[in-house]
């Protein structure tokens, strides 16, 4: 019986080309494609796949909900896949504990045959990965990160057209609500964040990955 896989990116063209690659294959079956965390939390509960790869150039805040979902689904494997030229973000993502990172220079047997193995519970991590990679985990152990706050999805909003330099004005007439409930929004999420200003808000934001500039 193919092993189901669900597909997760953004691109349209990169998402289709590798849901067109796996497919070829009589061992696999790619049972979905998602864009985004809410379409693949859905796809997880319909479809069961044996394995989640998800693209590590997807929006941060995306990525990190997918990873709190799943750390709730024991047995669930899952993988982070991206270009050579992305080796620096699989490894900042190494905080959410995929059970495999895989970069794309990989030759097709190699990728698929990680793939199966990452499928059965195996944790894998590309050859040109490694020493980094090893060493990001032993930091990660030796002084675990705080579970980073989640935010609801008008606070999402909020940050990310602070982040962007938009006033409190601005912010509240882009999203027709009050100036007042802009400052409580930012408010609630410089709580959640453990910070005093908007500067170290911002820093925690990109910093931790929730927001993408």
């Amino acid at each position: 019986m193919a092993a189901k896989l669900l597909l997760v990116s953004e691109q349209l063209l990169l998402r289709h080309a590798m849901a067109l690659f796996i497919a070829q294959h009589p061992h696999w079956e790619v049972v979905g494609e998602a864009t985004n965390s809410q379409e693949t939390l859905q796809q997880l509960k319909t479809f069961e796949p044996n394995l989640l790869l998800v693209d590590a150039e997807l929006n941060g805040e995306e990525i990190a909900e997918i990873a709190f979902a799943i750390e709730k689904m024991p047995g669930k494997n899952w993988a982070l896949f991206a270009p050579p030229s992305s080796k620096t973000r699989l490894i900042k993502l190494a905080r959410y504990k995929a059970k495999g990172y895989l970069t794309t220079e990989l030759s097709p047997q190699e990728f698929l045959s990680f793939l199966q193995q990452i499928a059965e519970g195996k944790p894998i991590i590309s050859p040109s990965l490694l020493p980094e990679m090893l060493t990001e985990l032993a930091t990660l152990e030796a002084h675990p990160p705080k579970p980073v706050p989640k935010l609801t999805p008008r606070e999402k909003e909020v940050l990310r057209k602070l982040i962007f330099g938009a006033t409190n004005r601005e912010i509240a007439n882009s999203l027709v609500i009050s100036e007042y409930t802009v400052k409580n929004h930012i408010h609630n999420i410089m709580d959640k964040f453990q910070v005093s200003n908007r500067a170290q808000l911002i820093f925690y934001a990109l910093t931790h990955g929730l927001i993408e500039i």
